[in-house]
Protein backbone atom coordinates (compact mmCIF):
# COMPACT_ATOMS: atom_id res chain seq x y z
CA UNK A 1 0.00 0.00 0.00
CA UNK A 2 2.44 2.10 0.79
CA UNK A 3 4.98 1.33 -2.15
CA UNK A 4 1.61 1.92 -4.14
CA UNK A 5 0.98 5.38 -2.61
CA UNK A 6 4.67 6.34 -3.36
CA UNK A 7 4.04 6.06 -6.88
CA UNK A 8 1.02 7.63 -7.08
CA UNK A 9 2.63 10.72 -5.16
CA UNK A 10 5.43 10.14 -7.41
CA UNK A 11 3.08 9.89 -10.79
CA UNK A 12 0.78 13.18 -9.24
CA UNK A 13 4.40 15.09 -8.63
CA UNK A 14 5.32 14.40 -12.17
CA UNK A 15 2.20 15.64 -13.35
CA UNK A 16 2.14 18.65 -11.53
CA UNK A 17 5.72 19.67 -12.95
CA UNK A 18 4.56 18.69 -16.52
CA UNK A 19 1.53 21.23 -15.85
CA UNK A 20 3.73 23.51 -14.17
CA UNK A 21 6.24 23.85 -17.34
CA UNK A 22 3.64 23.60 -19.79
CA UNK A 23 1.37 26.27 -17.91
CA UNK A 24 4.28 28.54 -17.90
CA UNK A 25 5.60 27.58 -21.27
CA UNK A 26 1.96 28.40 -22.35
CA UNK A 27 1.94 31.98 -19.89
CA UNK A 28 5.22 33.03 -21.51
CA UNK A 29 4.21 32.74 -25.02
CA UNK A 30 1.23 34.93 -24.37
CA UNK A 31 3.26 37.41 -22.30
CA UNK A 32 5.78 37.48 -25.33
CA UNK A 33 3.39 37.57 -27.80
CA UNK A 34 1.78 40.78 -26.13
CA UNK A 35 5.39 42.14 -25.90
CA UNK A 36 6.31 41.82 -29.53
CA UNK A 37 2.92 42.86 -30.63
CA UNK A 38 2.95 46.06 -28.74
CA UNK A 39 6.80 46.57 -29.57
CA UNK A 40 7.57 44.87 -32.83
CA UNK A 41 5.76 45.70 -35.33
CA UNK A 42 5.91 49.80 -34.47
CA UNK A 43 6.58 50.87 -38.03
CA UNK A 44 4.32 50.41 -41.01
CA UNK A 45 5.16 51.51 -45.08
CA UNK A 46 1.96 52.01 -47.33
CA UNK A 47 2.04 53.16 -50.94
CA UNK A 48 -1.32 53.52 -52.81
CA UNK A 49 0.22 52.40 -55.78
CA UNK A 50 3.22 50.50 -58.04
CA UNK A 51 6.15 52.36 -59.24
CA UNK A 52 9.52 50.57 -58.72
CA UNK A 53 10.73 47.92 -60.57
CA UNK A 54 11.34 46.04 -57.89
CA UNK A 55 8.31 45.18 -56.47
CA UNK A 56 6.07 46.60 -59.03
CA UNK A 57 5.36 43.62 -60.98
CA UNK A 58 5.16 41.15 -57.72
CA UNK A 59 2.17 43.28 -56.75
CA UNK A 60 0.49 43.99 -59.73
CA UNK A 61 0.18 40.05 -60.98
CA UNK A 62 -1.46 39.68 -57.29
CA UNK A 63 -3.80 42.99 -58.38
CA UNK A 64 -4.45 41.51 -61.76
CA UNK A 65 -2.55 44.71 -63.28
CA UNK A 66 -0.34 45.04 -66.04
CA UNK A 67 1.08 48.63 -66.70
CA UNK A 68 4.08 49.27 -68.67
CA UNK A 69 6.77 51.91 -68.29
CA UNK A 70 7.52 55.20 -70.52
CA UNK A 71 9.91 53.88 -73.44
CA UNK A 72 11.85 57.13 -72.19
CA UNK A 73 11.45 57.09 -68.71
CA UNK A 74 12.06 54.79 -65.70
CA UNK A 75 8.44 54.25 -64.29
CA UNK A 76 5.00 54.30 -66.13
CA UNK A 77 3.75 57.75 -66.78
CA UNK A 78 1.04 60.72 -65.68
CA UNK A 79 0.64 58.64 -62.47
CA UNK A 80 -0.30 59.94 -58.72
CA UNK A 81 0.18 58.03 -55.54
CA UNK A 82 0.87 58.58 -52.04
CA UNK A 83 3.12 57.26 -49.54
CA UNK A 84 2.33 57.01 -45.75
CA UNK A 85 4.60 55.79 -42.39
CA UNK A 86 2.11 54.40 -39.84
CA UNK A 87 2.09 53.25 -36.42
CA UNK A 88 0.45 49.96 -35.46
CA UNK A 89 -2.93 50.84 -34.68
CA UNK A 90 -3.76 52.21 -37.92
CA UNK A 91 -1.87 56.13 -36.89
CA UNK A 92 -0.72 57.97 -40.16
CA UNK A 93 3.00 59.54 -38.74
CA UNK A 94 3.86 60.81 -42.56
CA UNK A 95 2.71 61.00 -45.44
CA UNK A 96 3.86 62.43 -48.78
CA UNK A 97 1.88 62.43 -52.58
CA UNK A 98 4.33 62.08 -55.14
CA UNK A 99 4.15 62.42 -58.99
CA UNK A 100 5.24 60.82 -62.11
CA UNK A 101 5.53 63.14 -64.81
CA UNK A 102 4.84 62.71 -68.25
CA UNK A 103 7.31 60.60 -69.77
CA UNK A 104 7.70 58.42 -66.61
CA UNK A 105 10.37 60.34 -64.32
CA UNK A 106 9.82 61.25 -61.07
CA UNK A 107 8.68 64.99 -61.05
CA UNK A 108 6.16 67.34 -60.77
CA UNK A 109 7.69 68.92 -63.95
CA UNK A 110 6.41 67.75 -66.76
CA UNK A 111 8.88 67.24 -69.68
CA UNK A 112 10.51 67.98 -73.32
CA UNK A 113 13.17 65.68 -73.85
CA UNK A 114 14.29 67.82 -76.87
CA UNK A 115 17.69 69.19 -76.23
CA UNK A 116 17.61 72.96 -76.73
CA UNK A 117 20.59 75.24 -77.23
CA UNK A 118 18.78 78.19 -75.48
CA UNK A 119 18.27 76.39 -71.94
CA UNK A 120 20.93 74.87 -69.48
CA UNK A 121 20.03 71.18 -68.83
CA UNK A 122 21.08 69.21 -65.82
CA UNK A 123 20.82 65.44 -65.68
CA UNK A 124 20.62 64.15 -61.83
CA UNK A 125 21.29 60.31 -61.29
CA UNK A 126 20.61 58.62 -58.07
CA UNK A 127 18.73 56.36 -55.55
CA UNK A 128 15.79 56.91 -53.50
CA UNK A 129 17.67 59.93 -51.76
CA UNK A 130 16.61 61.35 -55.15
CA UNK A 131 13.75 59.77 -56.41
CA UNK A 132 12.46 59.78 -53.13
CA UNK A 133 8.96 58.30 -52.98
CA UNK A 134 8.53 59.30 -49.06
CA UNK A 135 8.82 62.73 -50.11
CA UNK A 136 6.14 64.65 -52.10
CA UNK A 137 8.97 67.04 -54.18
CA UNK A 138 12.36 65.42 -54.15
CA UNK A 139 14.90 68.11 -54.28
CA UNK A 140 15.58 67.99 -58.19
CA UNK A 141 12.52 69.92 -58.74
CA UNK A 142 13.95 72.36 -56.14
CA UNK A 143 17.20 72.28 -57.78
CA UNK A 144 15.75 73.47 -61.02
CA UNK A 145 13.21 76.49 -59.34
CA UNK A 146 16.05 77.55 -57.10
CA UNK A 147 18.59 77.87 -60.23
CA UNK A 148 15.54 80.01 -62.31
CA UNK A 149 15.25 81.69 -59.54
CA UNK A 150 18.92 83.57 -59.35
CA UNK A 151 18.93 86.62 -61.88
CA UNK A 152 23.07 85.70 -62.57
CA UNK A 153 22.63 82.69 -63.59
CA UNK A 154 19.63 83.26 -65.18
CA UNK A 155 21.55 85.75 -67.26
CA UNK A 156 24.70 83.78 -67.58
CA UNK A 157 22.94 80.03 -68.26
CA UNK A 158 19.50 80.79 -69.86
CA UNK A 159 16.48 78.83 -68.66
CA UNK A 160 17.74 76.16 -66.20
CA UNK A 161 15.83 72.68 -66.89
CA UNK A 162 16.83 69.93 -64.58
CA UNK A 163 15.58 66.20 -65.29
CA UNK A 164 15.46 63.50 -62.61
CA UNK A 165 16.59 60.25 -63.93
CA UNK A 166 16.72 58.89 -60.42
CA UNK A 167 15.27 55.26 -59.06
CA UNK A 168 15.20 53.58 -55.74
CA UNK A 169 17.43 51.05 -55.13
CA UNK A 170 19.58 52.46 -58.00
CA UNK A 171 23.52 51.47 -57.85
CA UNK A 172 26.54 53.05 -60.02
CA UNK A 173 25.97 50.60 -62.33
CA UNK A 174 22.40 51.32 -62.87
CA UNK A 175 22.75 54.56 -62.75
CA UNK A 176 25.52 54.14 -65.62
CA UNK A 177 22.73 52.16 -67.42
CA UNK A 178 19.98 54.88 -67.63
CA UNK A 179 22.20 57.49 -68.38
CA UNK A 180 22.88 55.29 -71.36
CA UNK A 181 19.84 53.91 -72.32
CA UNK A 182 17.64 56.92 -71.38
CA UNK A 183 19.17 60.23 -70.22
CA UNK A 184 22.17 60.61 -72.56
CA UNK A 185 20.31 61.77 -75.67
CA UNK A 186 19.31 65.02 -73.82
CA UNK A 187 23.34 66.29 -74.12
CA UNK A 188 22.76 68.16 -71.05
CA UNK A 189 25.60 70.54 -69.98
CA UNK A 190 26.19 68.73 -66.44
CA UNK A 191 25.16 65.36 -65.10
CA UNK A 192 25.18 64.98 -61.38
CA UNK A 193 25.57 61.45 -59.66
CA UNK A 194 24.25 62.05 -56.16
CA UNK A 195 25.77 59.12 -54.42
CA UNK A 196 25.09 57.92 -50.80
CA UNK A 197 27.19 55.77 -48.56
CA UNK A 198 25.53 52.87 -49.27
CA UNK A 199 26.16 53.19 -52.88
CA UNK A 200 29.40 51.70 -52.60
CA UNK A 201 27.66 48.25 -51.60
CA UNK A 202 24.76 47.89 -54.82
CA UNK A 203 27.94 46.22 -56.87
CA UNK A 204 25.36 43.92 -58.66
CA UNK A 205 24.25 44.22 -62.33
CA UNK A 206 21.15 42.55 -61.45
CA UNK A 207 18.27 45.34 -60.65
CA UNK A 208 16.67 44.68 -57.25
CA UNK A 209 19.66 42.11 -56.90
CA UNK A 210 17.50 39.82 -54.19
CA UNK A 211 14.79 39.45 -56.24
CA UNK A 212 16.55 38.58 -59.75
CA UNK A 213 19.54 36.67 -57.98
CA UNK A 214 19.40 33.04 -59.07
CA UNK A 215 21.72 32.29 -56.07
CA UNK A 216 18.72 33.88 -53.47
CA UNK A 217 17.90 31.09 -51.88
CA UNK A 218 14.23 33.77 -51.41
CA UNK A 219 11.32 33.50 -53.01
CA UNK A 220 8.73 36.81 -52.84
CA UNK A 221 4.97 37.24 -53.18
CA UNK A 222 2.51 40.11 -52.36
CA UNK A 223 0.01 38.25 -50.06
CA UNK A 224 -3.34 39.96 -49.63
CA UNK A 225 -5.07 41.16 -46.77
CA UNK A 226 -8.95 42.06 -46.52
CA UNK A 227 -10.41 45.08 -44.13
CA UNK A 228 -13.34 44.18 -42.64
CA UNK A 229 -15.03 46.69 -45.19
CA UNK A 230 -13.63 44.31 -47.88
CA UNK A 231 -10.61 47.15 -49.08
CA UNK A 232 -7.79 44.75 -50.25
CA UNK A 233 -3.88 45.63 -48.81
CA UNK A 234 -0.41 43.46 -50.14
CA UNK A 235 1.76 42.87 -48.37
CA UNK A 236 5.65 41.95 -49.54
CA UNK A 237 6.92 38.83 -48.43
CA UNK A 238 9.57 36.10 -48.56
CA UNK A 239 10.18 32.56 -48.21
CA UNK A 240 13.16 30.72 -48.25
CA UNK A 241 11.78 26.73 -47.82
CA UNK A 242 8.65 26.14 -49.72
CA UNK A 243 6.39 28.80 -48.18
CA UNK A 244 3.70 31.26 -50.19
CA UNK A 245 1.52 32.60 -46.74
CA UNK A 246 3.31 34.59 -43.54
CA UNK A 247 1.54 32.34 -41.83
CA UNK A 248 3.93 29.67 -42.83
CA UNK A 249 7.63 29.38 -40.70
CA UNK A 250 9.55 29.86 -42.94
CA UNK A 251 8.27 33.17 -44.50
CA UNK A 252 8.86 36.71 -43.30
CA UNK A 253 8.36 40.41 -44.46
CA UNK A 254 10.81 43.42 -44.41
CA UNK A 255 11.33 45.53 -41.72
CA UNK A 256 8.86 47.60 -41.39
CA UNK A 257 6.13 45.83 -43.08
CA UNK A 258 5.56 47.33 -46.32
CA UNK A 259 1.95 47.30 -47.98
CA UNK A 260 0.11 48.55 -51.00
CA UNK A 261 -3.18 49.86 -50.21
CA UNK A 262 -5.98 51.89 -51.49
CA UNK A 263 -5.72 55.77 -50.65
CA UNK A 264 -9.36 55.39 -48.61
CA UNK A 265 -8.22 52.08 -46.62
CA UNK A 266 -5.16 54.24 -45.33
CA UNK A 267 -6.95 56.76 -44.30
CA UNK A 268 -9.55 55.16 -42.60
CA UNK A 269 -7.91 54.08 -39.51
CA UNK A 270 -9.79 51.65 -37.78
CA UNK A 271 -10.35 49.67 -40.81
CA UNK A 272 -6.43 49.57 -41.33
CA UNK A 273 -5.58 48.83 -37.78
CA UNK A 274 -7.93 45.16 -38.65
CA UNK A 275 -5.61 44.91 -41.48
CA UNK A 276 -2.54 45.46 -39.53
CA UNK A 277 -3.63 43.37 -36.71
CA UNK A 278 -4.37 40.12 -39.27
CA UNK A 279 -0.71 40.60 -40.73
CA UNK A 280 0.74 40.25 -37.25
CA UNK A 281 -1.12 37.29 -36.03
CA UNK A 282 -0.55 35.82 -39.25
CA UNK A 283 3.32 36.10 -38.14
CA UNK A 284 3.09 35.47 -34.86
CA UNK A 285 0.53 32.73 -34.07
CA UNK A 286 3.41 30.15 -35.85
CA UNK A 287 5.87 31.34 -33.15
CA UNK A 288 3.40 31.59 -30.22
CA UNK A 289 1.45 28.72 -30.75
CA UNK A 290 3.14 25.92 -32.74
CA UNK A 291 7.09 26.74 -31.98
CA UNK A 292 8.74 23.35 -31.09
CA UNK A 293 11.18 25.28 -28.77
CA UNK A 294 10.92 26.78 -25.51
CA UNK A 295 10.43 30.19 -25.75
CA UNK A 296 7.64 30.70 -22.36
CA UNK A 297 9.72 29.59 -19.92
CA UNK A 298 12.84 31.56 -21.19
CA UNK A 299 11.27 34.75 -21.69
CA UNK A 300 9.74 34.34 -17.67
CA UNK A 301 12.61 33.98 -16.47
CA UNK A 302 14.21 37.28 -18.32
CA UNK A 303 16.68 35.68 -20.81
CA UNK A 304 16.68 37.34 -23.78
CA UNK A 305 14.37 35.52 -26.68
CA UNK A 306 14.64 35.62 -30.59
CA UNK A 307 11.16 34.52 -31.06
CA UNK A 308 11.82 35.23 -35.51
CA UNK A 309 14.42 32.34 -34.89
CA UNK A 310 12.68 29.87 -36.35
CA UNK A 311 11.24 31.54 -39.33
CA UNK A 312 13.23 34.78 -40.20
CA UNK A 313 15.87 34.51 -43.37
CA UNK A 314 18.22 37.30 -43.96
CA UNK A 315 17.60 38.79 -46.87
CA UNK A 316 20.14 37.58 -49.34
CA UNK A 317 22.61 39.76 -50.71
CA UNK A 318 25.76 38.77 -52.28
CA UNK A 319 28.78 38.87 -49.95
CA UNK A 320 30.51 41.86 -50.32
CA UNK A 321 33.88 41.94 -52.33
CA UNK A 322 36.87 43.35 -50.79
CA UNK A 323 37.02 47.54 -50.51
CA UNK A 324 39.08 48.02 -53.08
CA UNK A 325 37.23 46.15 -55.46
CA UNK A 326 33.61 48.20 -54.50
CA UNK A 327 35.34 51.48 -55.63
CA UNK A 328 37.25 49.92 -58.81
CA UNK A 329 33.17 48.66 -59.18
CA UNK A 330 31.98 52.10 -58.71
CA UNK A 331 34.76 54.01 -60.65
CA UNK A 332 34.28 51.51 -63.90
CA UNK A 333 30.49 52.50 -63.44
CA UNK A 334 31.15 56.40 -63.28
CA UNK A 335 33.54 56.37 -66.07
CA UNK A 336 31.08 55.03 -68.30
CA UNK A 337 29.24 58.04 -67.63
CA UNK A 338 32.11 60.44 -68.06
CA UNK A 339 33.64 58.90 -71.25
CA UNK A 340 30.40 59.86 -73.19
CA UNK A 341 30.74 63.45 -72.07
CA UNK A 342 32.15 66.20 -74.96
CA UNK A 343 34.40 68.66 -74.15
CA UNK A 344 31.98 70.78 -72.64
CA UNK A 345 29.80 68.77 -70.65
CA UNK A 346 30.70 68.72 -67.08
CA UNK A 347 30.13 65.48 -64.30
CA UNK A 348 29.91 66.32 -60.89
CA UNK A 349 29.53 63.31 -57.89
CA UNK A 350 27.80 64.60 -54.75
CA UNK A 351 28.47 62.23 -51.39
CA UNK A 352 24.85 62.96 -49.76
CA UNK A 353 24.57 62.17 -45.96
CA UNK A 354 22.17 60.47 -43.74
CA UNK A 355 21.68 62.19 -40.17
CA UNK A 356 23.73 59.37 -38.45
CA UNK A 357 26.59 60.27 -40.85
CA UNK A 358 26.39 63.75 -39.51
CA UNK A 359 25.43 63.20 -36.10
CA UNK A 360 28.05 61.55 -35.55
CA UNK A 361 29.84 62.64 -37.81
CA UNK A 362 30.89 59.60 -39.88
CA UNK A 363 34.09 58.65 -42.32
CA UNK A 364 33.02 58.68 -45.59
CA UNK A 365 36.09 56.42 -46.22
CA UNK A 366 34.89 54.23 -49.83
CA UNK A 367 34.66 58.65 -51.26
CA UNK A 368 37.98 59.33 -49.96
CA UNK A 369 39.29 56.36 -51.73
CA UNK A 370 38.03 57.01 -55.24
CA UNK A 371 39.27 60.39 -54.82
CA UNK A 372 42.41 58.82 -54.28
CA UNK A 373 42.17 56.57 -56.90
CA UNK A 374 40.54 58.73 -60.23
CA UNK A 375 40.66 62.58 -58.65
CA UNK A 376 38.03 63.78 -61.78
CA UNK A 377 35.29 61.51 -59.94
CA UNK A 378 36.23 62.92 -56.28
CA UNK A 379 32.48 63.01 -54.60
CA UNK A 380 31.62 66.35 -53.30
CA UNK A 381 31.04 65.96 -49.46
CA UNK A 382 27.63 67.45 -49.08
CA UNK A 383 28.02 67.96 -45.79
CA UNK A 384 30.33 71.02 -45.63
CA UNK A 385 27.25 73.09 -46.91
CA UNK A 386 25.34 71.64 -44.51
CA UNK A 387 24.22 75.27 -42.56
CA UNK A 388 23.52 73.16 -38.98
CA UNK A 389 26.28 70.85 -37.15
CA UNK A 390 26.11 68.24 -35.62
CA UNK A 391 24.88 69.87 -32.18
CA UNK A 392 22.37 71.88 -33.57
CA UNK A 393 18.78 71.24 -32.83
CA UNK A 394 17.91 72.28 -36.62
CA UNK A 395 19.59 69.61 -38.02
CA UNK A 396 17.29 67.18 -37.02
CA UNK A 397 14.72 68.64 -39.27
CA UNK A 398 16.62 68.08 -42.35
CA UNK A 399 15.35 64.57 -42.00
CA UNK A 400 12.39 62.69 -41.00
CA UNK A 401 13.56 62.17 -37.46
CA UNK A 402 12.92 60.08 -35.86
CA UNK A 403 11.41 57.41 -37.79
CA UNK A 404 13.27 57.58 -40.86
CA UNK A 405 16.91 59.65 -40.18
CA UNK A 406 17.98 58.41 -43.63
CA UNK A 407 14.92 60.13 -45.71
CA UNK A 408 14.65 63.90 -46.18
CA UNK A 409 11.67 65.86 -44.77
CA UNK A 410 10.26 68.49 -47.14
CA UNK A 411 12.43 70.57 -45.38
CA UNK A 412 15.29 68.99 -46.27
CA UNK A 413 14.74 68.13 -49.60
CA UNK A 414 14.37 72.08 -50.36
CA UNK A 415 17.85 72.54 -48.40
CA UNK A 416 19.73 69.64 -50.05
CA UNK A 417 18.46 71.56 -53.43
CA UNK A 418 20.25 74.85 -52.57
CA UNK A 419 23.37 73.11 -51.22
CA UNK A 420 23.32 71.25 -54.67
CA UNK A 421 23.07 74.86 -56.26
CA UNK A 422 25.97 76.36 -54.34
CA UNK A 423 27.74 73.18 -55.58
CA UNK A 424 27.09 73.64 -58.75
CA UNK A 425 27.82 77.28 -59.16
CA UNK A 426 30.91 76.71 -57.73
CA UNK A 427 31.58 73.96 -60.44
CA UNK A 428 30.64 75.76 -63.08
CA UNK A 429 32.88 78.99 -61.66
CA UNK A 430 35.58 76.91 -61.12
CA UNK A 431 35.66 75.17 -64.43
CA UNK A 432 35.23 78.53 -66.19
CA UNK A 433 31.40 77.08 -67.52
CA UNK A 434 29.15 79.97 -66.52
CA UNK A 435 29.90 81.89 -69.68
CA UNK A 436 30.10 79.31 -71.96
CA UNK A 437 27.56 78.21 -74.55
CA UNK A 438 25.70 75.79 -74.68
CA UNK A 439 27.25 72.62 -75.93
CA UNK A 440 26.05 70.91 -78.97
CA UNK A 441 26.85 67.15 -77.54
CA UNK A 442 27.99 64.35 -79.71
Amino acid sequence: MRRRNRKLAALLAALALVAAIAGGEVLGRVQLARHFYATGFTMWAGYTDTFSACSAPLIDRARGTNRPNHPDGLFRADADMSFYWFRQGGEILHEADFHLNNVGLMSHIDYDLTPRPDEFHIVVLGDEMTAASTGSKSWPDFLQEAMNADAELARKLGPVRVFNFGHPDAGPYHMALFWQEKARRLRPHLVIVNLVLHSFDRLSEEFCEQYADERSPLKFYAQKFSSPKGRDAYLLIFCHKGGTSLADRDCDAGRPFALWLPKELAKDRADFAAVQDSAIRAFLDPITLYSKRLVGWPYLLGLTVNPYAERVYPVYAAPLPPEGDRIEFTRRALNRIRSDLAPDQGLMVLQSPYLSHVEPYADFAPARRLAATEPALAPRDMRELLPAGPKDPELRTYWQFPFASEKFSAKGHQLYAQMVKKAVVEFLRGNGRLAQAPPQGN
